[in-house]
């Protein structure tokens, strides 16, 4: 929207993209402008408009921050799985003092919707 509210070409915006776009989708995607322009310039809030906070949010910023550390090590190295993320949270939360935390697997789907990760299986 912000392109081509900048007078860029259509044609140069949709090579931009990261996923093929028709000129027909483009179309449509700008006759419903006003509704993408009152979002807020976030990709969190583009993804989902009605994500909610964890009940922990220390916890959860605590998570992420270890969750980044590890996948730049390398994910092919070390798979981050859903097991993996229950025992790094528990961890976390015991040295955060949350003492009413259980990582269970709703726990931690929504902690990877929140942040926009998904658990994919390694080949």
């Amino acid at each position: 929207m912000r392109l081509r509210d900048a007078d860029v070409p259509q044609v140069v915006v949709l090579r931009q993209l990261p996923i093929l776009i028709t000129k027909n989708m483009g179309r449509r995607i700008m006759r419903s402008a006003a509704k993408y322009r009152a979002m807020p310039n976030d990709a969190h809030t583009l993804a989902r408009t009605n994500c909610r906070q964890g009940k922990w949010p220390e916890l959860d910023s605590s998570l992420y921050k270890w969750y980044l550390a590890v996948y730049s090590l390398g994910h092919r190295r070390f798979p981050i799985t859903s097991a993996f993320l229950q025992e790094a949270a528990c961890m976390i939360s015991k040295r955060l003092s949350i003492t009413a935390f259980t990582a269970s697997h709703g726990y931690i789907r929504g902690f990877l919707k929140r942040h926009d990760s998904c658990n994919t299986a390694m080949r």
